[in-house]
């Protein structure tokens, strides 16, 4: 009488192993994805430090603004990066009130990474 031997056959071990490497190749996809994702995102966060910064700098008035209404430039270091920035300061309809622009951009890069709106008082500080 023969015994049958228990165990996996050559085409079971190959289906097997056509199943890992698919799923082992949309793993990978996955991560890649990921990984171009979180530096993109950690400029995009590093860009919103920035336009934040220049905000509040002349919000607060830290920032002297040669007019009114006009145009700065500056330079900001974050997270080991050099972004640029441009401040544009525009009048609303509303003639105590100014629209602040905010664009930054990373240095020697074409392009506006983000922009950033807020407001400040404008017109007769009384």
């Amino acid at each position: 009488m023969m015994r049958k031997l228990k165990g996996f056959t050559l085409v079971e071990v190959l289906v097997a192993l056509v199943v890992l490497t698919v799923a082992f190749s949309a793993l990978m996809v996955s991560l890649n994805e990921t990984v171009r994702n979180v530096g993109f995102l950690k400029n995009e966060t590093a860009a919103n430090w920035v336009a934040s910064n220049v905000m509040a700098q002349a919000q607060l008035g830290v920032l002297k603004l040669n007019s009114q209404t006009g145009k700065m430039n500056g330079e900001e270091v974050m997270l080991g990066k050099n972004y640029t920035w441009q401040l544009k300061v525009s009048s609303t309809e509303n003639e105590k009130v100014n629209q602040l622009d905010v664009e930054v951009s990373e240095e020697n890069k074409k392009g506006v990474i983000l922009s950033l709106v807020g407001y400040m008082r404008g017109g007769d500080e009384n």
